[in-house]
Formats: C-alpha cells, structure tokens, sequence
C-alpha cells in the first residue's frame, strides 16, 4: 500500500502519524501531535476569529506533513463534539 497518514483531528491538538504498510506489516515512521493555542476568551465573531486562525495553522503544518512524507492515503477520525 506504502505510506498512510493518520489524523485524530481537534482545533487544540490534532493528533498524527505515519505508517508504512507493506502487505500485512505495518511500521509506524513519525508521529506527533500538532498544538494550537486558545487566545484570550472571546465571545461571538472573535471567538469564531480564533477558530479560524487555528484552523489556519493546523493547515499549515498538514501541508508540511503532506510534503515531506508524501503519503499514499489519509485517514482521519472526524471529532463527534462529545
């Protein structure tokens, strides 16, 4: 199969990881976790602002990890607002 890129995703830590599948194997090569920080509590449009610029830097770094690792397939577990 060849690389796969796991993502636990959340606005605060985005959990990742790299795994290398061949056949039945599977060999974890990175992993991390991506943090972002809450600003100051902010209510209405700023607090949507912060979401915005979070989501903003958890792109960026996805992108980076997309780029050196160049996986072959991302799974990711969608969060269920628990």
């Amino acid at each position: 199969m060849g690389k796969i890129l796991g993502l636990d995703l959340a606005f605060r830590n985005v959990g990742w990881v790299v795994v290398e599948v061949r056949g039945l194997t599977e060999r974890p090569l990175a992993t991390g976790v991506i943090v972002t920080k809450k600003a100051a509590k902010k209510r209405g449009l700023l607090a949507a602002h912060d979401n915005v610029r979070c989501a903003q830097q958890i792109a960026d770094q996805l992108i980076e990890l997309m780029r050196v690792w160049r996986p072959d397939a991302v799974v990711v577990e969608i969060p269920g607002g628990s």
